[in-house]
């Protein structure tokens, strides 16, 4: 709503971070935080949040590193040295354990950019969520977690999510809040 299309996304296979625009999180985060809106029985709740922002696109790295090519630049290349694309096709899968990878990418991540807090806010009366300055409509942000549920573009391998991603998906499932109804987890 706030900012036209905008990249979300996994970006490695081997980690669970997140990225939004220029913002970067990691999937069990989001998760919980979409799990603490569902909690909240504030009719407009706002959540603070840890991630990590790039604000220099040099320092974020040039996108190609992630479609497999040799750009060893920022902390996208920094990542794709020690993760690096798989070889093979079939490997090109989220991987569930992907969350033990966080210090390691933490280390990589805060040498490119700095931690800061955000909010995360529910408008019940516009029925639209907010992460930072990033505004989504309801149905957005509901493919947004329909996003982290499948594991992105590559699917979680093997079909096996991380316990977090399950955890979410129950605790929102049966919502009776607006911003969860409807959000079509058996059609994925």
């Amino acid at each position: 709503m706030s900012h036209g299309d905008i990249a979300f996304g996994f970006f490695n296979v081997e980690s669970d971070m997140l990225l939004l625009e220029n913002i970067f999180f990691f999937a069990d985060h989001f998760c919980a935080k979409v799990m603490a809106l569902e909690e909240s029985s504030a009719a407009a709740p706002t959540l603070n949040w840890q991630v990590w922002q790039i604000p220099d696109r040099e320092n974020m790295g040039d996108y190609r590193s992630f479609l497999g090519e040799k750009r060893d630049r920022g902390f996208w290349g920094e990542v794709y040295r020690h993760y690096p694309y798989p070889a093979r096709p079939e490997e090109f899968h989220q991987k569930p354990e992907g969350w033990t990878t966080q210090p390691e990418v933490i280390r990589m991540i805060s040498k490119y950019g700095a931690q800061q807090e955000i909010a995360l806010g529910l408008d019940a009366d516009r029925e639209a969520v907010s992460i930072g300055a990033y505004r989504f409509s309801y149905p957005v942000f509901k493919q947004l977690i329909l996003y982290v549920w499948v594991g992105g573009y590559p699917r979680w391998q093997d079909g096996k999510r991380p316990q977090y991603v399950i955890e979410m998906k129950e605790r929102i499932a049966a919502s009776k809040k607006p911003v969860f109804r409807g959000i079509g987890f058996a059609t994925q």
